[in-house]
């Protein structure tokens, strides 16, 4: 948990460049760039089974609907170029696809 606080402190300071965007897409970037991290942390060492489990809690937490919630965004700030700047650097398609 500690680490999660961390990377938010970590990532919002990061993201204030970002200050210029609407709310509801600052709040995604912020989330997305957690989701984004946490993805990258995964080692393929299954060895250390806490770590990798709190790397799989945090990627649930920060991650689960990221698609869905990009794809709205992009479609309601569709005229607004800084916005659709800001999420072209997203990765479309981060979550597996549900049968």
């Amino acid at each position: 948990m500690l680490r999660h606080t961390l990377l938010v402190c970590l990532f919002l300071g990061a993201c204030a460049t970002s200050s210029q965007l609407p709310s509801d897409v600052q709040r995604f970037v912020e989330r997305r760039d957690i989701c984004d991290h946490l993805r990258g942390e995964f080692s393929g060492d299954a060895s250390d089974k806490d770590r990798q489990k709190e790397l799989l809690d945090g990627v649930a937490t920060y991650c689960t609907g990221t698609d869905k919630e990009l794809a709205a965004l992009r479609g309601r700030y569709v005229d607004n170029q800084r916005v659709i700047e800001q999420l072209s650097k997203y990765e479309f398609r981060i979550e597996p696809r549900q049968p």
